[in-house]
Formats: C-alpha cells, structure tokens, sequence
C-alpha cells in the first residue's frame, strides 16, 4: 500500500523526547460502587440497581511500556499491529456481530445496517460519539462501500487479507484527553510524506535512507473497547 497514513485510523501523537518519558492525561468515567443505588421506575417490575458514574482527570505513564523500533518502509506492518489491538480489543464483547455474505444487494443493506448499528453502540457505550472509521478489504469496499459513508466516516482499506472477512466500526478519538488506542512515535509521520518521498524515489532508481523512528501502541483509559466493534462476514 502506497501512502499509508496511520493517523487516520488511531489516535497519534508525536514526541522526540523518549516515549518511555511521555505522561498522557485524559478524561474518563469512573464508576463508584460504594455509592449505588436502587431505583423502582416500574412497579411491576424488580428494582434496578446502578452505582454513580464522575467524570475525572487521570494520567498514564509510558515509562512501563515497551518500545519497538521501525521504519517508514514497515509502516504496513505497523498498520496490521493496530488492527491487531483493535480485532483483540473486540473479542473482549460478550456477543459477536456476523452477517451473511454473498454480494448481493441484501447483504449489502444488511451490512450497512450492522454498520449503523456499531456506530450507535459505539456511541452509547464510549459516551463520546459514534463510529467515525471503518477497516475493511478491498472485496468489502469495492463491492458494497464507498470510501465515505456519510461526512462524519471514512472508510479505510486494510493493507492485506489478513482480516478480509473483518469489517472494523471505530471512534478514533483524535483528542489526546480522550480514552482510545494511541500511537506514539518519535518522528512525525502523520501525513505520509515519507514513505510517499520513498517509493517515488525507489521507481526513479534512486536511493533514499529510510526514517528510523520508535513507536508504541497502547490504550489510553479503563474500557476502550467500547470505541471498536467488529463485523464478522460469514
């Protein structure tokens, strides 16, 4: 893949001081369970019980983390990394989401509905917003989707056939105080311009050095998983 912009599909953030120093602070809900409480809104039903949730400030410390080292010729297989976290983060759902796929134009309306679907889970469970990023093959996106579904999504092809059968509903909070997973590196690679100044240089036959940076993926708050939903095809 040509001019991958690993910013569109995660929260990114950039430092040349070592990442291992880096301290993030965001918001996020906390749930106190010694303050719950028992509501009875229909009589004919039991009681509900709920614990309170506050919104507070928290900060993450990096200097536990492990650091790896790459190049502007491997950012696909850091790519493929991220859409590992996110597959492994939607396994941590009690229910999977599948939909029959043949191609066909009732596949197609079933798959968006799913779709929607996920974006309102996303949205009720992270109480930010809904999805704003789909991952899916380029069987998926050239035969059912457009590269935008609305203004608010973008649609983004997944480097191989890894996940080929996967369709990732997002929220990539862009915002650093916001829960959600995150990319830290110490070179600015967030427009592609690297590895787009590589292969054009590499089709003239001429050599240019690679940028070597270090990077981590990591989750910034208690349950980002709520930010990712997967559709599996069957």
């Amino acid at each position: 893949m040509d001019n991958i912009d690993l910013t569109s599909i995660i929260k990114y953030k950039y430092s040349e001081i070592s990442i291992n120093n880096i301290n993030i602070s965001y918001i996020d809900y906390r749930e106190d369970k010694e303050s719950e409480k028992t509501i009875n809104m229909f009589p004919t039903f039991s009681p509900t019980s709920f614990n309170t949730l506050s919104i507070q400030v928290f900060e993450k410390s990096m200097m536990n983390e492990t650091v790896k080292t790459s190049d502007t010729t491997k950012l696909e297989d850091i790519y493929m990394e991220i859409l590992d976290k996110y597959y492994e983060m939607s396994l941590k759902k009690e229910k999977q989401i599948e939909v029959s796929c043949d191609y066909s134009q009732t596949s197609l309306r079933t798959i968006m509905l799913k779709c929607h679907m996920c974006a309102n889970i996303i949205a009720r469970n992270g109480r930010i917003g809904p999805s704003n990023v789909i991952i899916v093959s380029d069987k998926i996106l050239y035969g059912y989707l457009s590269t935008e579904i609305h203004s608010d999504v973008k649609v983004f092809l997944s480097p191989n056939d890894k996940y080929k059968d996967k369709i990732f509903v997002i929220r990539v909070n862009k915002d650093l105080t916001q829960p959600g997973l995150i990319l830290l590196t110490s070179k600015n690679i967030s427009n592609g311009r690297y590895i787009k100044l590589i292969n054009i240089m590499n089709k003239m036959n001429h050599d240019i050095d690679n940028i070597v940076f270090d990077y981590l993926i990591t989750d910034i708050g208690s349950n980002t998983s709520d930010f990712v939903e997967c559709i599996n095809l069957i």
